[in-house]
């Protein structure tokens, strides 16, 4: 395991070089720089003051020799600087991790709760009328646009059930049930299609295990259903299922762009829209660099969890 461990974290070595250098050239290719948005449309610059400004935010040198001064920079710790605020990008990044990780860890225990007993009932009630009704609500799930969602119960509990869920964002260590107030139709919002995923691979797993010969070895002992159920299928059936969670969870860290914009939550995906309005670049390159370290150290936790569910899984 510990061998496993290692290759896999030095194997995110030329993944995040990767990472770095395509978004690096991809940001370059955006229309416009940070001078034509800094300076509006209603400013004429000289080319003297384009010169120097140039200089200022350390855009006169070859792109090239940009992208070796940023990455020198991050293998010291440093993220950079906003070219909008001053501030540091590692600071900003530590102020508005937290709130999506929170926001990712709701959003993804609620889809758990929901859609594993779904995906259980479905499994076990195959061809009768649960199956087809928790079918029929995945498919719902999974064709509501997330954007769309989300707009709907701003609408409905701002204009229909004025019940307090919409305010501005409170910190958890400030007034903690504030804070769950705030975020419940966010959590909502993001856990819906992640619950209609769950259910639709914890269904098609379990009733791939529950036609294994040792499931019908252990009901022709007797046991009673829910024994075979709890002890020796559900466990096997999780493994793909703990997959999508892990990929799912990665991704909310940093792709919960539309749903933090629509409520309004101070997170990681709104800080990288605007800073891509802004062409802040050194807040972009670093909000992605995290997100896709984040993401592999996610689904690194999920590889070595499989050999905790599966004895028989092994790494060497």
């Amino acid at each position: 395991m510990a061998r496993f461990v290692a290759r896999r974290l030095v194997s995110l070595g030329p993944v995040l070089f990767g990472v770095t250098v395509l978004v690096f050239l991809v940001l370059r290719l955006i229309p416009g720089d940070v001078i034509e948005v800094y300076a509006g449309t209603q400013v004429g610059l000289t080319p003297e003051q384009r010169r120097e400004l140039e200089r200022i935010f350390g855009m006169d040198r070859p792109l090239y020799r940009q992208y070796v001064d940023w990455i020198a920079g991050v293998l010291q710790g440093d993220l950079g600087t906003s070219l909008r605020t001053g501030r540091k990008v590692g600071h900003e990044i530590a102020t508005r991790l937290p709130v999506s990780a929170e926001l990712a860890t709701l959003a993804t225990g609620l889809a758990m709760v929901v859609g594993l007993p779904l995906g259980m009932l479905a499994a076990t009630q195959r061809g009768r009328a649960w199956d087809a009704v928790a079918r029929v609500a995945g498919l719902m799930g999974l064709s509501l646009p997330g954007f769309w969602l989300a707009t709907l119960l701003v609408l409905v509990f701002s204009k229909y059930l004025p019940v307090g869920l919409l305010g501005p964002y409170v910190r958890p260590t400030v007034d903690p049930l504030a804070n769950l107030r705030v975020l419940a139709l966010p959590t909502v919002a993001l856990a819906t299609p992640l619950a209609a995923v769950l259910m639709r691979y914890v269904r098609a797993s379990l009733v791939e295990v529950l036609g294994q010969e040792y499931i019908r070895t252990a009901r022709s002992k007797g046991l009673p259903e829910r024994v075979v159920l709890r002890r020796h299928a559900l466990r096997n059936a999780l493994i793909p299922v703990v997959t999508v969670v892990g990929i799912q969870f990665g991704y909310l860290l940093g792709g919960t762009v539309v749903v933090e914009e629509v409520f309004g939550i101070p997170g990681m995906g709104r800080l990288v829209l605007y800073a891509i309005y802004q062409r802040d670049y050194p807040v972009v390159q670093a909000v992605v660099l995290v997100s896709a370290l984040l993401f592999v150290g996610v689904n690194l936790a999920v590889d070595v969890l499989y050999a905790f569910l599966d004895p028989r899984i092994r790494y060497g």
